[in-house]
């Protein structure tokens, strides 16, 4: 059941422990959440050919968690709705916290030996660096801190303020004890806990001796001695207008009767320009920074169609959809090719993201979310 099949609000959402009777959903959330988590993606890149062992000890995973009570505090984020008329309560996310940092799990078995979606040696680094984790950056704070060691959302329910509703406990449970709250971050996951006043310690790189391929993480903490969390002013900051007019002002009931400004429904000749492109660029190019408009070539009036939806993103209601394409017949790069190339006709140039280093290291797409529209904005 997704976000679009329930009638709720954000008030509805209620923290409570999570049970053996959970276990179901709490797999089910960490395979469709984790779904683009690059430490997923790098441990376990056979999990789609092997679903079932995927499944099997992601199970066992938190079997363990929930039979630590000592330890691990694990915590499920309910809505609590309607659907079809009936009253539903649905399990949207859960956090995982360490409560006991210094007490040596039970029989922590990842299942190395004989599980077939795990790359057994990314595995092993990847534990590597989170031992010496607490040894480098959280050893000094001893057993006196509150350290999560899983937080995640259902896709179909983030933004809607349930990953942070989910950290706050943890940072309230650590505020009441002066103790700070550590975790090791995805770059989704930073943009999260940045917004919640988390600072960054370091950047942690894994890496298999030999490889080029590597797992960049930050690891981060919330530690507020002598003043409380500052509240979000949701009042009207000084200076500014009280009331802006502009296309880019709507509500929700009055844009969905606008959809000629801001959906764009491919026609078959279109998509079949754009797996033409795909196809031509993947015979000329292997780097995603060349991704332009005229490596992504297509025809002269779709393309200008493309570059017209741009005026609507500054001048109209500030975004745009592209429905039609079919994800699931591309495979992830090419999606991201498809995203890209789709976007360098609507406007040229693309941002970059570098948190660490803060420097300009080309351009690059952080993230592309898998879905039967393509969402430009």
């Amino acid at each position: 059941m997704s976000a679009g099949d329930l009638s709720y609000s954000r008030k509805a959402f209620s923290l409570r422990v999570a049970t053996k009777d959970d276990l179901d959903d709490l797999a089910r959330i960490h395979r469709d959440g984790f779904e683009e988590e690059p430490a997923v993606n790098y441990c376990y890149p056979f999990r789609h050919k092997y679903p079932e062992d995927y499944w099997k000890w992601t199970m066992k995973e938190y079997i363990g968690f929930l039979e630590q009570p000592h330890k691990f505090l694990t915590q499920v984020l309910e809505v609590s709705s309607t659907s079809d008329g009936k009253r539903v309560i649905v399990i949207v996310g859960f956090a995982v916290w360490n409560l006991a940092v210094l007490t040596k799990a039970d029989n922590r078995d990842i299942g190395l030996k004989e599980r077939r979606d795990a790359n057994v040696k990314h595995c092993e680094a990847f534990e590597e660096a989170a031992a010496k984790r607490f040894e480098s950056y959280f050893a000094d704070y001893a057993g006196k801190q509150i350290n999560l060691a899983t937080l995640v959302v259902h896709p179909d329910f983030r933004r809607h303020g349930a990953g942070t509703q989910l950290v706050n406990w943890g940072i309230e449970a650590a505020e009441e004890k002066r103790w700070p709250v550590t975790l090791c971050a995805s770059p989704m996951g930073q943009l999260l806990y940045e917004y919640l006043n988390f600072e960054q310690i370091a950047s942690e790189v894994v890496q298999v001796e030999g490889e080029e391929e590597t797992l960049t993480s930050t690891v981060m903490r919330f530690w507020n001695l002598e003043l409380k969390r500052e509240k979000i002013c949701v009042g009207i900051p000084a200076g500014f207008p009280n009331q802006i007019e502009s296309p880019l002002v709507w509500k929700g009931a009055e844009i969905e009767s606008k959809q000629s400004e801001w959906k764009l429904d491919l026609t078959h000749e279109d998509i079949a320009a754009i797996d033409a492109a795909l196809v031509a660029f993947e015979a000329k190019y292997d780097d995603l920074s060349s991704i332009s408009a005229s490596t992504f070539e297509l025809p002269a009036s779709f393309s200008q169609r493309l570059r017209n939806l741009s005026d609507q993103l500054y001048k109209g209601v500030g975004f745009q959809i592209i429905h039609g394409l079919d994800p699931t017949k591309y495979t992830q790069k090419q999606r991201i090719i498809v995203y890209a190339g789709v976007s360098a006709h609507i406007c040229p140039q693309r941002g970059f993201v570098d948190v660490i280093a803060k420097d300009v290291v080309g351009e690059q797409i952080s993230h592309a979310e898998e879905d039967s529209r393509v969402s430009v904005g």
